[in-house]
Order: C-alpha cells, then structure tokens, then sequence
C-alpha cells in the first residue's frame, strides 16, 4: 500500500539544498532553505523589521480571538519566544535569519515533527522525509507495528535515521541539534492564585475556541469526562457552532464507564440545547489501520483510526475536530496511587509510569531526556511528572497520531497553550491531587455545565492525602543542607 504526497493531509517538510518539493503541495524558499506545506495547511510569513525571516506553520490563535491569516511581524529575535508562545493552537515556527536559525513547537508539539539526522531535512512524519525511497514503506509495512498504547519515547523514533523533535524544544538548523528552551524555572505553587489560574485556563480555552469556531463549524467528542466538560463550557459563546459527538461501542464491549458517557453526554445535550450524535465504534479495514501507520510515520498503534472510522461518511470533513488531548496536565495523569509517590523518578520509573518496555533504547532515551533538565525543574517531583506527559505522551504519541485521523480541515486541543499549561502547573499539588481544576473552570465558564456529574475514579481521597504527606517529606529533602 502506499499514498500520495495529497494524501498526507496538513504536513509539511523545511529542507536544505534543493530537495523535492511534493506535487502539488505550496512551497517558498529564504535564506537556502525551502518550506514545502500540504495545501491545507498554512504557512504566513514571519517578518522582522519589514524583512522576510521565517513562517509561522499551521493554525495559530491569537488573543485577540482569530487565527492568524495573513503575514506577521515579529517584535524582536529578543521577543522571539515570548511571540510564539503567545498563540494558542497547533503551529510550527521557522526563523531562518542570519542571526539565528530554529524550528519550534507548538507548547505540545501538536504539529509534530521529526528530523533526519544525518540530512538538513525536517518534517510531519518520516513518511513524508522518505519519498524520495521507494523500499520505505514496504519495510516499514513488513514489520510487526507497536503493541495498543505503545510509543516510541524522549526522542527516539523506531528508525534510526530519524528523530523526534520535542516539545519545549527547538531544532537548531545551523547545528543541527535539539535544544531545550523551556522550563527555565517554575512559577510558585500559591493557594492565593488559584481563582486566578483558573481563570487563565479558562480564558485560553476560550480564546483558542473563538478563534476557530469563528471560520469552521467544530466537532468534538462528548464524555462523562473532565476534559470534554472544561472544552464544551469554555465553548459557551461559540456553542451554536458545534455538534457532539459521543461513540457507541460495539455490543458486548460496553464497560461501566462507557455506558455513565452516553447516559451524561444525552443528559447534558438535551438540559443545554447541545447538538449531539451518536456513533458507532467499529473495528476498520486493515487498508485503514495501514493508511493511519503510513501518515502518521508509523509512531504507535493504529488504535487511535477507529475513533474516525465511522466519521468519515456521518460528519463533514469540511470541519475541525477538536479533542480534549492535554486536559489531562490538570489532572495530574503520571503522579501515580498511593506507593507510586514513594518511587525516585529514575528512567525505569519514568518508562513503568508509561507502561513502555525498559529496553535499552528506551531507558537511553529516557536518562537522555532527564539530564536536559535544570536541576531546580529535575528535583521537583510533580513539575517533572508533568512534563512527562507533555513531552512525552503528548509529543510522542498523541501529537503524531493527528496525522491520522479522519481528512477533517485539521484536528487542534483548545488546551494546547503554554498559558494553560503554565497555570496548571502553578497550582497547588494538593488541589490537582483532588481533580478540583476541572470543576472549577467550568463553574467559571459555564455553570449549568455541571449540572450533572463526572465520571468518578476510586482512590483520589487517598491521592490527596498521599500527595500532601509525600510534599511534606520533598521539602524537608529539600531544606536539607
């Protein structure tokens, strides 16, 4: 099986040196590279002082409620990464200038990428950077795929003449080599600021959400979970443009959980006027698992297909799909249960925390990633957790796997901002402990929201208290001399 260059829907490629530019796709060229994007997906001029330095790849929000549209004007290469991380959404940033030459991530790498190592070419997916080798696919089909809900981590990426570009980090094209860029430091987790970062969750939800349902009818999956919850109240104001969506799974796979999300998802459609479908879960093709392996450049499971499988013929693919992906930073997902938080977060730690092999390419990658934190951000046991799940399972496998998904106008989470990560990881740790963010932030955007429950998970009680007795224990570890 193999696609078209078409087919690999919203990538792009930033080379060096003359390399092909896939038919039909947009290209421009500045300072002896070359930027080739799918035609769904845009790419504006970056210029400084009236001068062409760089793109800004994919669908950025501003805070002004719109997406980006047209060329934009950086303040200052000072002020670089202030502006980029000032949009919400799923981009990509290119500077090509004499002064400096980067590519970043968005705040979770949602528009994925990785790099050749040996070769001035990075892109989507090793898919898109193998065209020019027609025994690439083949191989690659050939092989046995990842186990469900495995992935390749810190980095790696199940081909050796490849990497993965990371969140937080950028790309130096001069040397060729990542570089992380955030975080420097953490904010303090202080009780007083509460109301406010919640706010500022709030608001950045909001904001990313006004910004696409303003050009784009919207789609999104409706739960008994938290994080659709928070993404269906911040979108109060836009909720005229969008339509739920709640999977039906198929008869003798329902669970208890699955069941408590249709019966919440109908309630809350009809008390707030929602439009909402429903739609069955079924397993795909095997020409489908395989077209989700080859655009996504074959960085997991094919499992994340059968979410779209039906969705194709049901929903308009003129559309966007948003998902809840990140919510869960909230939600404290790696912290762990009751003996997890006396575990030191070595690299073996880190992958059983995962559920990913302990190979040892793993734990390499992994020892890798730990060293490239400041020790200030290394000893803190749940900002690293955090990043755990942002750069990792995030930016190495739910990122890469919106390739994937059904051809809608593309797929972005309302929660990719670095504004709302930054304020949830400055909240205090017995308050995430309690799974109270979620509430919180839909009390402030949409009351009636709440109006029935979440999906209840046992042991978040004892969660609280561990996590209260194991920060006890951190700080007097801390304040030794």
């Amino acid at each position: 099986m193999s696609l078209t260059p078409h087919e690999l829907y919203g990538q792009f490629i930033l080379h060096k040196n003359g390399a092909p530019v896939p038919e039909g796709w947009n290209a421009s060229s500045f300072e002896g590279w070359t930027l080739a994007a799918h035609p769904r997906l845009p790419a504006h001029a970056i210029r400084l002082d009236g001068r062409h330095v760089g793109w800004l790849i994919g669908y950025a929000a501003g805070s002004n409620g719109a997406l980006v549209d047209r060329a934009i004007d950086l303040p200052s290469l000072d002020q670089l990464e202030s502006f980029i991380y000032g949009f919400g959404g799923r981009f990509a940033c290119a500077i090509v200038s004499p002064q400096l030459a980067r590519l970043y991530m968005d705040p979770c790498g949602s528009l994925a990428a990785v790099y050749a190592v040996d070769r001035s070419m990075v892109g989507s997916t090793s898919t898109l950077l193998s065209l020019g080798n027609p025994s690439y696919l083949a191989r690659k089909l050939a092989q046995p795929t990842l186990p469900a809900n495995q992935f390749y981590p810190a980095g790696i990426s199940g081909d050796p003449e490849f990497a993965r570009l990371l969140p937080n980090h950028y790309l130096d094209l001069n040397s060729w080599k990542p570089v992380r860029h955030w975080p420097t430091e953490l904010a303090a987790r202080d009780e007083s600021q509460i109301a406010a970062n919640v706010a500022s969750v709030a608001d950045h939800l909001r904001s990313t959400i006004t910004a696409v349902a303003k050009r784009y009818h919207c789609y999104m999956g409706l739960t008994a979970g938290r994080d659709s919850r928070m993404v269906l109240a911040a979108a109060r104001d836009a909720i005229d443009r969008f339509t739920f969506v709640t999977f039906r799974y198929k008869p003798g796979g329902y669970n208890k959980e699955k069941v408590v999300d249709l019966h919440i998802a109908r309630k809350l459609s009809s008390k707030l006027g929602l439009m909402h479908i429903e739609l069955d879960l079924r397993d795909p093709p095997r020409e489908m698992k395989d077209e989700f392996q080859i655009r996504t450049g074959f960085a997991g499971h094919w499992g994340r297909v059968v979410d779209h499988y039906d969705a194709v013929s049901a929903l308009d693919m003129s559309g966007v799909w948003l998902t809840g992906y990140a919510g869960e930073v909230g939600r404290a997902f790696y912290w762990g249960w009751g003996e997890d938080l006396k575990k030191s977060l070595t690299a073996e730690e880190l992958l059983r925390r995962m559920h990913l092999q302990e190979s040892r390419e793993n734990l390499a990658a992994t020892n890798r990633w730990l060293d490239s934190f400041p020790e200030s951000v290394r000893r803190d046991y749940f900002a690293l957790l955090d990043l755990l799940y942002i750069e990792q399972r995030l930016g190495c496998w739910a990122s890469p796997a919106m390739y994937g998904g059904a051809p809608f106008a593309f797929t972005l989470t309302p929660f990719n901002h670095r504004g709302i990560f930054t304020a949830m990881m400055s909240l205090p740790s017995e308050y995430r402990a309690r799974q109270e963010l979620a509430a919180d932030v839909v009390k402030h955007s949409w009351p009636a929201a709440m109006s029935y429950p979440f999906q209840q998970y046992t042991g978040l009680s004892a969660l609280g208290k561990r996590v209260k007795e194991k920060l006890a224990r951190l700080r007097k570890r801390i304040a030794r001399p």
